[in-house]
């Protein structure tokens, strides 16, 4: 089996003859390579490629759940749809937000908030995190949110995607690292933008801000300097 774009072979699965309960499956994914289909598993797959070098031996879901991530990892940078949810989605919900200045979702809230956004903490430990009140719930919010940012273990997305689809949110943001399929699947279905396993500062500094300065590789080429939001 192979998963080809164009073309070209992405992927490629060997399966050995073997007893159907010990059956194991070799996984090979090409470094270097990706595909230009926009979807994957019937969603929008707005994930940053990376270059892949795995032979490991798996079975079940496992190895579907491994396929699945390094699939919608091989997708093309969609530059132009990370572009309209950051310059759409101006409130952001940050799930997990922490008053702790040295935890990541704080500097990564902190940066947004510099830029404009209006950031909204939820995390029933605190009464007020940067200068705005700290809500127990999402379904605590008293005003429309844009964006859900999670910063929560992976078991408990699911729960966050159907509160954000409750809310009327227009996209969930699993953070990098973060990786639901299921919280993927609950916010597609329900109308939502869905982002996983990015950071919404390194990607907002990659496509509006001065990334690119430093001398790192933002994979945007443009004779532009980019629009600021």
């Amino acid at each position: 089996m192979a998963i080809a774009s164009n073309g070209q072979r992405t992927a490629h699965f060997a399966q050995p003859v073997q007893p159907a309960s010990s059956r194991s499956v070799l996984f090979f994914c090409q470094p270097g390579t990706t595909a230009s289909e926009s979807t994957c598993g019937g969603h929008t797959a707005t994930h940053q490629p990376q270059p892949v070098q795995r032979v490991v031996s798996m079975t079940g879901s496992a190895l579907r759940s491994l396929a699945m991530a390094v699939l919608c990892r091989a997708m093309q940078d969609d530059i132009p749809t990370l572009r309209g949810i950051l310059a759409r989605d101006r409130t952001i919900a940050v799930v997990g937000l922490s008053a702790e200045w040295h935890r990541p979702s704080y500097f990564a809230a902190k940066y947004m908030q510099e830029r404009g956004y209006r950031i909204v903490p939820v995390n029933p430990r605190y009464p007020e995190i940067l200068g705005e009140k700290s809500y127990a719930r999402l379904e605590d919010i008293p005003f429309p949110v844009d964006m859900v940012d999670v910063f929560r273990k992976v078991e408990e997305i699911p729960a966050i995607a159907r509160s954000a689809v409750a809310i009327g949110a227009k996209t969930l943001w699993q953070q990098l690292g973060l990786m639901s399929e299921e919280a993927d699947r609950i916010a597609t279905e329900g109308g939502l933008d869905s982002v996983w396993d990015r950071c919404v500062k390194i990607e907002h500094a990659r496509l509006f801000g001065g990334l690119n300065w430093a001398g790192v590789n933002t994979k945007v080429i443009s004779a532009h300097r980019p629009k600021q939001v």
